[in-house]
């Protein structure tokens, strides 16, 4: 996981498919890149898959909009 992002802790199930470190990674450079939705957040993921591949594991691939959508309304801001 990447530094940083393990100070938060996950709101979901144990059994949670996406690292959270590397969901809250994707999102992040996404938005720097201008995404406003997690829709765009995953489709840029997924145009920058080989990036993210550089330095994330992404065991499970890119997270789709709906995981990105959940997470955001589990977490506290």
């Amino acid at each position: 996981m990447p530094v940083g992002f393990d100070i938060i802790p996950d709101p979901r199930a144990k059994n949670a498919c996406h690292d959270l470190g590397e969901l809250l990674v994707i999102a992040f450079v996404s938005v720097l890149c201008r995404s406003a939705s997690c829709a765009e957040m995953a489709a840029f993921g997924h145009a920058k898959e080989s990036f993210f591949r550089g330095f994330l594991k992404l065991k499970h691939a890119i997270p789709s909009h709906d995981t990105f959508s959940e997470v955001f309304r589990m977490i506290d801001p």
